[in-house]
């Protein structure tokens, strides 16, 4: 159980340091909409990690037809993608103080929060395929069995979560920074970011690497 524990906080801990178009994007909530929203974010990108790994692990079938039709995924993720960077630079920038009001979220604004880290992390290819590689890694080195996975893929969630939490709460203090102009680059920072990884997917499809 150690062994599973330890192995799935490294890997959580590797995850934590790659910059993403998700890290964009809960910086960006974070310094926005405070921590309480970037909380649900990060909560909707865990479950979203969560519902590939079930797939993966309860539904080969599934992962095979994924798999197999991988030049679609990646695509119309390359596209959402593009998309949601798109309208990140193009959204109008409200003043700091109309924003300082929105930190009084409503229970419908969190639910939505959750449902945009889900899919904002469902949109990447790279997350599906790296839980595949995972899951088809703990197969061949035939590391214990389905509670060790249990264990081992907790521990490795439970890290990434609460890693999303610590740079979340970290953002918060960029928030005495806030200007209309500071959020305007930030937005644009981030939609720059996204766009770039859209494009980098519709790339690889196109080199033949994915």
């Amino acid at each position: 159980m150690i062994n599973q524990i330890v192995a799935g906080v490294g890997l959580g801990l590797l995850m934590a340091i790659m910059l993403g178009p998700v890290f964009f994007m809960l910086i960006n909530i974070s310094i926005k909409n405070g921590f309480r929203s970037a909380f649900y974010f990060a909560l909707g990108v865990v479950l979203s990690d969560g519902f590939y790994i079930s797939i993966i692990e309860f539904s080969k079938s599934l992962v095979g037809f994924l798999d197999s039709h991988r030049d679609w995924v990646a695509i119309v993720g390359g596209i959402l993608l593009i998309g949601f960077g798109i309208s990140s630079i193009v959204t109008k920038v409200s003043d700091p103080k109309d924003i300082a009001i929105k930190n009084d979220v409503s229970s419908k604004d969190l639910f939505f929060d959750i449902i945009k880290g889900f899919v904002m992390n469902a949109l990447n290819p790279f997350v599906l395929f790296f839980w595949i590689g995972v899951s088809t890694t703990l197969v061949v080195n035939k590391s214990g069995g389905s509670l060790d996975s249990v264990i081992f893929f907790s521990s490795t969630l439970t890290t990434i979560f609460l890693t999303d939490l610590l740079k979340a709460a970290l953002a918060i203090n960029l928030k005495k920074m806030m200007t209309v102009r500071f959020i305007s680059i930030l937005n644009k920072i981030s939609g720059v970011g996204l766009i770039l990884f859209g494009c980098r997917l519709i790339y690889l499809l196109w080199a033949g690497l994915i």
